[in-house]
């Protein structure tokens, strides 16, 4: 018997029978003697890489090892065991895929981990969901944005029933980059498919607060969108500042944008659109073009600017934005930012928690005031104005008011005190 003198790394292959098919597992086994070793899985159910999934199901991993010290006759043998999992657990590696339940091993349970996203952000959009509530669902894991941009965690939601149940909002789910990537988890073999893709890192941008800023210097192919929502009362006091630094012309300021518009049906070099309510306005920025600073004020509480970057090889274009929020003085009076007057008091629309009407009112208390009390039809219109325009509304939310019947059924009183003399049903949408 050859003595072995040094320890070798090598690629070992195995093949086993599994439902009457030969799978071939490829691995490194770490530093054994030649032509002296073996490795086998205990209670394997499935092993298989297709289409970008890798699924790794087993129990249990061991390793046996025979090995012959130099001058000696005895030959040793060392056995590992290892417990690699108990449950279903699928790594998604490509970019861009679809997947669905046939892709998903028949476990009653399985995680699903979306590829590293690095410096991308990820969008992930459900294509088909059929599963009883009461029976499975699935589950979402990691900061994220909705389709209406509102950001919020999907920690507290759970996707079950059918895809046509659910709001459009809670289809298409954008993750912003991430050194996490996000999870779901299936439970109870839910019928889906979705597909997902990464996006460049500032895909969408979306800010909330009363000021803000973003500085994009791109080095290759970009695109963006950057999303102000202010809450109702506010327009957007809008600065750009675009153009090529290193430029020897003279920089200019422009109060228009409309000014600054320009109709290039292709741009080879960084492409400026915004949206400002129904008006549109674009203009593209060449490398060598002198800066330009544009200050705008909006018409409405939001904007949306679109910026793609195409064409620019090694030059060098740059854009700054800032913003602030500047409060229409009409609605908001004396109010401050998030709130708008109703007589002598201010009204607030809060989101992004839910809670029963007595635990509504008392944070209410706890904020300093009550649940609104809408007593006329000017108060109504107020209060629908401020939903309706919220960051955060969706045509499925639900507000509660002060009205409530809670000592006598059927006489209702208004929490702050204030006497009950209007009533009206709310209507948008062809919805009571």
């Amino acid at each position: 018997m050859p003595l072995v003198r040094e320890a070798v790394q090598k690629l070992v292959r195995l093949k086993f029978m599994l439902l009457h098919t030969i799978i071939q597992i490829y691995g490194p086994l770490f530093y054994y003697p030649r032509n002296v070793n073996s490795l086998w899985l205990h209670d394997v159910r499935e092993c298989r890489k297709l289409n970008g999934i890798t699924t790794f199901l087993a129990r249990e991993s061991n390793r046996k090892l025979d090995y012959q010290l130099v001058g000696s006759d005895w030959i040793h043998r060392t056995m590992q065991g290892k417990t690699l999992t108990k449950d279903c657990q699928l790594y998604l590696h490509n970019e861009e895929m679809t997947l669905s339940n046939k892709d998903v091993p028949d476990n009653k349970d399985c995680q699903i981990w979306f590829p590293n996203q690095g410096d991308h952000g990820l969008i992930v959009e459900l294509t088909r969901l059929n599963v009883p509530c009461s029976r499975g669902y699935i589950h979402f894991f990691g900061l994220n944005i909705s389709q209406n941009h509102h950001i919020r965690s999907h920690k507290q939601s759970y996707l079950c029933g059918k895809l046509e149940e659910l709001p459009e909002a809670d289809r298409r789910i954008y993750f912003p980059a991430s050194h996490t990537p996000p999870l779901i988890k299936l439970t109870n073999n839910p019928i889906f498919s979705l597909s997902y893709h990464l996006v460049d890192y500032c895909y969408n941008i979306t800010f909330l607060t009363k000021n803000g800023s973003f500085e994009l210097k791109p080095s290759g192919e970009l695109t963006c969108t950057f999303k102000i929502y202010l809450p109702y009362g506010n327009r957007v006091a809008l600065t750009l500042n675009v153009g090529d630094g290193a430029s020897t012309g003279k920089p200019t300021t422009l109060s228009s944008f409309k000014d600054f518009s320009t109709e290039d049906n292709k741009c080879d070099g960084l492409e400026t659109l915004l949206f400002d309510g129904d008006n549109k306005w674009s203009h593209c920025t060449r490398v060598g073009d002198a800066e330009r600073r544009i200050e705008i004020v909006s018409r409405a509480n939001r904007v949306t600017l679109q910026v793609a970057v195409r064409g620019i090889g090694s030059g060098s274009i740059g854009l700054g934005m800032s913003y602030r929020a500047e409060p229409i003085e009409e609605i908001v009076g004396l109010c401050e930012f998030g709130w708008v007057a109703l007589r002598q008091f201010c009204v607030s629309a809060l989101e992004g928690v839910r809670l029963p009407w007595a635990q509504a009112e008392m944070e209410c208390v706890r904020k300093g005031g009550h649940l609104a009390s809408v007593r006329s039809e000017h108060a109504q219109n107020i209060v629908d104005s401020l939903l309706l325009n919220s960051p955060g509304y969706r045509d499925d939310n639900a507000y509660w008011i002060g009205a409530s019947d809670k000592t006598y059924e059927g006489d209702f009183r208004w929490s702050d005190g204030l006497p009950f003399s209007y009533s009206s049903k709310y209507y948008h949408q062809n919805k009571f």
